[in-house]
């Protein structure tokens, strides 16, 4: 899937499944292709910042691995781990 082939019917449920799925879904779809896109887009040492679900912070770090460095996750002002930055290698 790309973020090109979207249709502005896609409903929230479809991008950010429930937490009851029986773990079969992490949620990681979208996620991954902002992480491929910044991977082809920035340069090195880059900075990527991405906002994400409060239970997604070790999926997003362990799929930033194979193009960044230094992921750091970030609390949100009520303090839930809502965003991750990392630098391009």
């Amino acid at each position: 899937m790309r973020i090109s082939d979207w249709s502005s019917d896609v409903c929230s449920s479809d991008l950010f499944p429930s937490h009851d799925s029986g773990g079969k879904v992490d949620g990681m779809q979208i996620p991954k292709l902002f992480i491929e896109a910044a991977a082809r887009l920035l340069k090195p040492d880059g900075i990527l910042i991405m906002e994400h679900h409060e239970n997604q912070s070790d999926l997003i770090k362990q799929a930033l691995k194979a193009d960044f460095k230094l992921p750091q996750t970030h609390a949100d002002l009520t303090g839930r781990d809502r965003f991750t930055s990392a630098r391009k290698r």
